[in-house]
C-alpha cells in the first residue's frame, strides 16, 4: 500500500494518483513498469496527466507487443484514480473490460488497421490556435513560483475516452464513430470537439463495414447470421439508390419511426418487383433484421438501421457515387 504510489501516475487535480489492475499480472506489470519509469525521469517536474483514460489506451497499445511475445491473453483492465487529499478522499474507477480490449487489439491490425487509425485520427480535440502574446515582465519570486505550477500533459482523444463507456453506450459509440454523425455542440462547450464536424456524407472514405461488424462481433456480441443479413440487404439497398431512387438514403437516415421505415423499405422492395427484378428481401429476412416476430419491431430497430447505413455509404463511396449527389444528402442528413 505504502509503495503503489512508485508505480502510479500522477494525474491532475488535488495529487490524484493512477493505478491500474488486470487479472492478467503481466498487464499490471506493464503499467506499473511505465509509471514508475515516467515518474523517475519526471522527478521534480511537476507534471501531470491531463486526460487519465487517453493515457490508458495508448499504452495498453504500447503493451500489446509485450503480451504477444509473451503469448499472453488479453484480460480486462480496471484504472483507478484516487486520492486521500485532506477531507476530500475520493477515487473515480474506469473499467474496459475484456471485449473491448480486444477489440482494440484486433481493431488495429490487418484489413481494420487504415479504418482504425482514420478514426482515431479524426477524434483528436483540435488545439485552438493561440496568438503570441508579449511576455509580461515578472519579478524573481513570480519567476520561481511559476516553476512550482503544475503541468497538465497530454492529449484528449474522444473515442479513446468513450471506449471506457462500452457496451452500456455501444449503439451511440457507433452512430458517432462508425456511422460519422455528428455530435451537436452542447451550450458552454468548446469548439475543440472534433465531432461536431462529423459528417455521414463528408467522412464516407472513413466509414468501414469490416471495422463496424469486428465492433458488433466482439463488442455487442451480435449473431453472425444477423450481421450478414444486415450486410447483403444494405448492398441491395445501395444497388437499388444507386439505380433506381437516390432519395430513399435520406429517407432512411431520416426515419424516426419504426413505421416510417419498414413503409420505405417495403415501398421500395414493391418497386423493385414491379420492376422486373428479384426482390430486395424476403419476409423471412425483414422478421431476422427488424422484428422479434410478425408487426412485433427488435427493441434495436434503430441499430439495424444504423447499420444498414454504414454498408450503404460504403458501397456507395466505393462506386464513386457520392460526387454526384453530395449536396443534396449533406442537406439531408444535416440535422
Amino acid at each position: 500500500v505504502q509503495a503503489y504510489p512508485l508505480g502510479s501516475a500522477k494525474c491532475g487535480g488535488k495529487a490524484k494518483a493512477l493505478i491500474v489492475h488486470s487479472p492478467n499480472p503481466n498487464i499490471i506489470y506493464e503499467f506499473a513498469r511505465r509509471f514508475s519509469l515516467n515518474n523517475r525521469v519526471q522527478a521534480g517536474l511537476s507534471q501531470e496527466i491531463r486526460f487519465p483514460k487517453t493515457k490508458l489506451i495508448e499504452i495498453l497499445l504500447e503493451i500489446e507487443k509485450e503480451l504477444r511475445k509473451r503469448r499472453n491473453d488479453v484480460d480486462a483492465i480496471t484504472a483507478y484514480r484516487l486520492t486521500n487529499y485532506g477531507t476530500d478522499a475520493d477515487v473515480e474507477i474506469y473499467y474496459l473490460p475484456t471485449s473491448s480490449v480486444r477489440f482494440v487489439y484486433i481493431a488495429r491490425t490487418g484489413k481494420y488497421k487504415s479504418a482504425w487509425e482514420a478514426v482515431v485520427e479524426h477524434a483528436w480535440e483540435i488545439e485552438e490556435e493561440s496568438k503570441p502574446k508579449r511576455k509580461p515582465k515578472t519579478t524573481a519570486k513570480e519567476a520561481k513560483s511559476k516553476k512550482k505550477t503544475k503541468q497538465l500533459v497530454g492529449r484528449h482523444n474522444f473515442f479513446y475516452e468513450e471506449l471506457f463507456d462500452l457496451p452500456e453506450n455501444a449503439q451511440r459509440f457507433l452512430r458517432t464513430y462508425f456511422l460519422r454523425v455528428r455530435v451537436v455542440r452542447a451550450k458552454g462547450t468548446k469548439d475543440s470537439d472534433p465531432r461536431q464536424k462529423y459528417s455521414p456524407i463528408g467522412d464516407a472514405d472513413i466509414v468501414s463495414w469490416d471495422l463496424t461488424s469486428l465492433y458488433l462481433r466482439e463488442v455487442m456480441n451480435m449473431d453472425k447470421v444477423r450481421i450478414n443479413a444486415i450486410r447483403e440487404l444494405g448492398d441491395k439497398l445501395a444497388e437499388y439508390i444507386r439505380t433506381q431512387d437516390a432519395r430513399l438514403f435520406s429517407k432512411i437516415f431520416n426515419a424516426r419511426r419504426y413505421k416510417d421505415l419498414s413503409l420505405e423499405l417495403l415501398k421500395a422492395n414493391k418497386a423493385t418487383v414491379q420492376s422486373g427484378k428479384p426482390p430486395l428481401f424476403s419476409f423471412n429476412q425483414f422478421v431476422d433484421i427488424f422484428e422479434e416476430s410478425e408487426e412485433m419491431p427488435r427493441v434495436d430497430w434503430s441499430l439495424a438501421r444504423d447499420l444498414l447505413l454504414v454498408r450503404m455509404i460504403e458501397q456507395l463511396q466505393a462506386a464513386d457515387w457520392w460526387s454526384a449527389h453530395k449536396p443534396e444528402l449533406e442537406e439531408a442528413t444535416r440535422d
